[in-house]
């Protein structure tokens, strides 16, 4: 549907899906529906694997929206998912240098270099949003904004099916300090500089929409009218069969009593 370096797998599961190095190049966005009920849930983790980076990212719900009149579940890569590994102990696997990382302290980036032939390239959301503050501190001109540069799905929750997609990411050089380079020589410690941040997104087109909405939205919406409008046929008849139950009950005894009244009054007269 969409054409991109982007593939993802949706599951329904609570187990860590971080740590995933992608050993195999892909084409296309491959959307897999594994739910075993198949629906997408509020539960439901996505796992956004960068094949062309071989790192995945995973993305959790967010919110209901509105795409073209139909109802869309939005996944997007919350700060947990890049945060470090004091904050989020699944991303233990990303900490690779503990001089660099200062400890494992900082968060915002994931290093790729064992997939780049150890390369110090690290990839991140642009202008290092959900960063340490400072990594974005030690570079000017940044200025992170979660409209403008969160990676995020809109997915269809009863088909499974991706209908708006934005995959946002930065590849970023790490620079040390190095007495042989003299660019190098002032800096005191490691610092992440970024040099590309890619914007590929995808949403359904019109005429799609119009038969999506016409093939499952606008009949799943008659389906839920047609369900609360017998729940209340099916309520009204369940409570009128009650009322005429008790008046039925209430005229049998009251029909009881006058009985033993005049039988009592007869008594009475002899």
């Amino acid at each position: 549907m969409f054409e991109a370096e982007l593939a993802y797998v949706m599951f329904n599961m609570s187990a860590s899906v971080n740590c995933l190095i992608i050993l195999s190049l892909g084409l296309a966005l491959i959307m897999q529906h594994l739910m075993g009920n198949g629906e997408v849930t509020e539960d439901t983790i996505s796992t956004l694997e960068f094949i062309g980076h071989k790192r995945s990212i995973f993305a959790e719900y967010e919110q209901k929206k509105k795409l073209k009149e139909i109802p869309v579940h939005r996944f997007v890569v919350p700060p947990k998912a890049l945060a470090s590994f004091l904050e989020n102990p699944d991303n233990h696997c990303y900490c690779k240098d503990m001089s660099v990382s200062q400890n494992c302290t900082f968060g915002g980036i994931l290093g790729i270099s064992i997939c780049k032939e150890k390369k110090p390239i690290y990839i991140s959301l642009p202008h290092f949003l959900y960063a340490t503050d400072k990594i974005v501190n030690a570079v000017d001109g940044l200025s992170p904004n979660k409209e403008e540069h969160e990676t995020f799905l809109d997915v269809e929750p009863v088909t499974g099916f991706t209908l708006r997609v934005a995959k946002r990411i930065q590849i970023n050089l790490m620079f040390k300090p190095s007495k042989k380079i003299k660019i190098l020589k002032n800096i005191k410690e490691p610092i992440f500089f970024p040099l590309v941040w890619l914007n590929e997104t995808g949403t359904v087109d019109d005429e799609t929409a119009k038969v999506f909405r016409g093939s499952l939205t606008t009949p799943m919406t008659a389906l839920g009218i047609t369900q609360l409008t017998l729940i209340c046929i099916g309520s009204l008849l369940f409570l009128s069969c009650v009322i005429a139950i008790c008046r039925t009950l209430m005229k049998k005894e009251t029909t009881k009593k006058n009985v033993g009244m005049e039988k009592f009054e007869t008594a009475l007269r002899y």
